[in-house]
């Protein structure tokens, strides 16, 4: 999934996803139920990051992941706090 990004866009790109995912992880230490709402083998993409640029990337690259046959679950980060 090439999107030519500069350095600096991906490192962007990579640190508010992390602070997305560590966001959610730490929601799932506290809701252990609700990591049955993630499909198995599916590909977990972040909204509402607080960065638009970040959301239309994930946007992005969620779509290039259907397009390529991958179950794509999108998680927004207004649902857990």
């Amino acid at each position: 999934m090439s999107q030519n990004l500069s350095d600096g866009e991906r490192s962007r790109l990579g640190r508010v996803n992390l602070d997305a995912f560590f966001s959610h992880l730490n929601f799932l230490v506290d809701n252990p139920e609700a990591i049955e709402t993630i499909p198995d083998n599916s590909t977990v993409v972040y909204q509402g990051t607080g960065d638009l640029w970040v959301d239309a990337q994930n946007a992005n690259l969620a779509a290039q992941a259907i397009v390529n046959g991958e179950n794509v679950h999108l998680l927004y980060l207004s649902d857990f706090p």
